[in-house]
């Protein structure tokens, strides 16, 4: 399924913030970290990880810490963004930073038993193609780990805006349930998914704004105008978002977290019965 990202201009927008990113990411890194916390309730010894989109690096020791024998490799799609990460001494002999495109990786079939995906997938412009590739690099027993967003995400600044005119001023993301329809499309094995909600408060849109563009969070829709907003559509964006000021004067922006995780793929000589009903023991895996 292809989405309606301009690709080209994702990559610009995350190579401009490269330097600034880490500043902003307040929101990545919780959830990146409630991501890595799911690892201790799943046994598994992977003796390599891919951390796909892993932007400036910041989930990298802390997937070695956990798995200390394993063999760790950054991917993300943006240069400047793994420039900055190895800044952080992160390029040694325990992981490597490659520059490559989830829908097309470089990697051969099966190579990873886990991949670690925080905040990527709705970045991708061909959601199937992404997933028939971790499909195919992922062990049988591998383990795909990921948090996207949620077409609940930042509703405040999007409605604001379908109040003033009809353009693509903000993303539409994919459904919890349509995601989970496409990685059992492509044969990964016993999607588990759930849905978390967090607000963020801002004392003006304008704060809200700079957090976004300091994220590389801009309109990368290949629908997105052109022009300029004016002035009086803008303002009249802003009185349309104070109706969610709070009452202790600040401006929200909600975020919908979509935790998942899923299983390789059988071989195809083996009987594979894909079902949303799961147990127990398939959510925890056992030695």
């Amino acid at each position: 399924m292809k989405t309606q990202f301009d690709k080209s201009h994702v990559i610009r927008q995350f190579n401009q913030v490269s330097n600034q990113y880490d500043q902003f990411a307040v929101v990545q890194r919780m959830v990146g970290q409630r991501l890595l916390d799911r690892l201790a309730y799943i046994r598994i010894e992977p003796r390599t990880i891919l951390d796909l989109g892993c932007g400036t690096g910041n989930f990298l020791a802390s997937l070695r810490a956990i798995y200390p024998n394993a063999h760790v490799i950054g991917l993300d799609i943006a240069l400047r963004m793994l420039r900055v990460a190895s800044r952080k001494r992160l390029s040694t002999r325990l992981y490597q930073l490659l520059c490559g495109d989830a829908a097309y990786l470089p990697f051969r079939t099966r190579s990873f038993d886990l991949i670690y995906a925080n905040l990527m997938v709705h970045w991708s412009d061909d959601l199937m193609q992404t997933f028939c590739e971790l499909r195919r690099i992922l062990a049988p027993e591998g383990l795909f780990l990921f948090s996207t967003v949620g077409p609940d995400t930042l509703y405040e600044l999007r409605t604001s805006w379908a109040s003033v005119d009809q353009q693509a001023h903000v993303h539409e993301f994919m459904d919890m349930h349509d995601v989970g329809d496409r990685l059992v499309s492509v044969k990964l094995r016993y999607p588990v998914m759930d849905v978390d909600y967090c607000s963020v408060l801002y004392p003006d849109v304008y704060a809200l704004m700079r957090e976004l563009q300091g994220l590389g969070v801009s309109n990368c829709s290949v629908q997105r105008s052109p022009y300029l907003v004016g002035k009086e559509k803008f303002q009249a964006f802003l009185r349309a978002y104070e109706r969610y000021r709070t009452d202790n004067a600040k401006i929200p922006a909600t975020w919908e977290i979509i935790y998942g995780h899923c299983w390789g793929a059988l071989d195809e000589t083996q009987h594979n019965t894909m079902d949303y009903a799961v147990s127990i023991d398939q959510i925890v895996r056992k030695e």
